[in-house]
């Protein structure tokens, strides 16, 4: 059975680009000679297309990608036909060498990017680790931006491993979960009362705090109240998400580039990880490269001083979860204290 996200992958961003190559090609009309026009859109159709296959393409095989890529030929190929070569009715004729560059581009690039995808290193983490002592203890834990993207599957996870999970929250209604082992707290991550009462009683805090770019940082004055509420109350245990690119390493381009782009926002990741570095907890800094809503396979990437191959790697939230709550246990399965 074929399914809705293959038919919006396929046919519905097939039409979308070919629209967008249509569109410009009628601007540029305007304003470049007809043996121009191709060559311009070439480029920029191209990374259009890309960013679409990188961010919007949900498929996990090859397969699923090979499919698309003839779908987005044919499009591209019949659509030419009917409403370039039929209706425009070019005079010194349609194919030429910029056409046919753009059929095999546009099947080509779903195989690029599907082969990149379904790579076993495609899914990528850094992650710095303390070693940690192995006591038993109890199973509650305390969330904190559980609304997130992370952060709510992270809290969904340690549901169904049989945690009780404490979610803290500004906002109840956007969590969207209930069970009988979650409690969720509504309070302000920047107010040290509210972030006392979510951390009394849980052996282990997860923290997924963030912003969207543009908004005012909370990740560094957040965590300092998480770290001074679990020093005053004896929880020892936190794992924070943070980025690849705040902190040390910043190699490859991957991350150079979105730390350039995202400076704000990683000089408060940075500040949350030096606050870490500086207290008394038993902590792990988890720095996933670009986030996706991709599903949870358990195929990642992890290591200390991790450098992230390609232009744009990226992990599913998922897959992030799943790293930071199995660093609730050590590998033998006990309970770190």
């Amino acid at each position: 059975m074929i399914s809705k996200q293959f038919l919006k992958d396929s046919f519905g961003w097939g039409f979308i680009l070919w629209l967008i190559g249509y569109v410009l090609g009628i601007i540029l009309f305007f304003v470049l000679p007809p043996s121009l026009i191709g060559w311009v859109i070439l480029p920029i159709g191209l990374t259009i297309t890309f960013l679409v296959l990188l961010k919007k393409v949900k498929g996990e095989t090859l397969a699923y990608y090979f499919l698309l890529a003839i779908i987005w030929a044919m499009i591209a190929v019949v659509f030419d036909y009917l409403f370039i070569v039929k209706v425009l009715k070019p005079e010194d004729g349609y194919y030429k060498l910029d056409v046919y560059l753009y059929y095999i581009l546009t099947f080509i690039s779903p195989l690029i990017v599907g082969w990149w995808k379904t790579s076993q290193n495609m899914n990528e983490i850094g992650h710095e680790k303390n070693k940690n002592p192995k006591n038993p203890a109890s199973i509650k834990i305390t969330v904190f931006g559980a609304t997130g993207g992370t952060g709510k599957e992270v809290v969904k996870q340690a549901l169904e491993q049989g945690y009780e999970v404490v979610a803290f929250v500004r906002s109840p209604d956007k969590l969207g979960l209930s069970h009988k082992s979650l409690k969720v707290i509504k309070g302000d991550v920047r107010n040290l009362e509210d972030v006392k009462k979510a951390v009394e009683g849980s052996r282990a805090v997860i923290s997924c705090l963030g912003v969207r770019p543009g908004n005012a940082p909370i990740t560094a004055s957040g965590t300092k109240n998480i770290v001074a509420a679990m020093e005053g109350i004896g929880v020892k245990r936190i794992i924070v998400e943070s980025a690849y690119g705040a902190g040390s390493p910043r190699d490859g381009i991957y991350g150079k580039g979105v730390r350039y782009v995202l400076k704000g926002l990683f000089q408060d990741k940075e500040e949350m990880e030096k606050i870490l570095a500086n207290g008394s907890m038993d902590f792990t800094i988890v720095r996933p490269t670009n986030l996706t809503n991709g599903p949870k396979t358990e195929r990642y990437v992890f290591e200390e001083d991790f450098t992230p191959k390609g232009f744009f790697p990226s992990i599913s939230r998922a897959n992030v979860a799943d790293f930071m709550v199995k660093q609730i246990t050590d590998r033998s399965g006990e309970y770190f204290d």
